[in-house]
């Protein structure tokens, strides 16, 4: 048969560790020519893709599961990420609503920069997005995020970085933008006050 396995398995060393650090959503169908290799890993992408980056680390994780079946004579994988967000905000409300919203690709980077494209041919589906205030001070203020995948293959390595392979990576914009804001607006006010003191003097 083809599909007969043809190569052994060495016992590892124990160099690696566990933990997702990021993760990165690519609107769905934005990669054309997918290009991979006799292991199935991705070694280029057309069409320019973005690649939106979210940092994560140690706050998602990811299964996969393969099921087989005698009776029907199928096998596929299904790929579920669990991630958390922490802090609630006005921007990530907006984001979550539109991966609800929409079919991203994602690619998780591991903490041993290890790059796997989650739905590559079908995207993946948000189950759920509980977003969560706490009772207590110490409590989750955030997003609890579950993405689904269901593909014919475990999810592609992606051979190099992703900028190599001919992704567009877009960092995190900082919201700090906006205090930088408030602290412009701050000091011009110190300043008129202390103009408007010396007056009075």
């Amino acid at each position: 048969m083809s599909c007969d396995i043809s190569i052994g398995r060495g016992l590892k060393c124990t160099d690696v560790v566990g933990g997702i650090k990021n993760i990165y959503f690519v609107p769905f169908e934005t990669m054309t020519d997918v290009i991979v290799d006799d292991y199935n890993r991705i070694t280029s992408v057309g069409g320019d893709p973005n690649a939106f980056q979210f940092q994560v680390i140690r706050d998602a994780d990811l299964d996969q599961t393969v099921t087989s079946s005698n009776l029907t004579g199928t096998t596929y994988v299904q790929q579920v990420l669990r991630a958390t967000l922490k802090q609630l905000d006005y921007i990530t409300d907006d984001a979550v609503m539109k991966l609800a919203y929409s079919k991203p690709h994602i690619i998780v980077e591991d903490l041993n920069n290890n790059f796997f494209l989650l739905g590559l041919r079908n995207g993946s589906d948000m189950r759920t997005a509980n977003v969560k205030t706490g009772r207590a001070m110490g409590d989750l203020s955030g997003y609890q995020l579950v993405f689904t995948c269901e593909e014919l293959r475990l999810a592609n390595y992606i051979s190099g970085s992703l900028a190599s392979v001919g992704f567009n990576v877009v960092e995190p914009q900082d919201i700090a933008l906006v205090w930088n804001n408030i602290d412009v607006n701050w000091e011009l006010v110190d300043v008129n006050w202390e103009s408007n003191f010396l007056i009075d003097l």
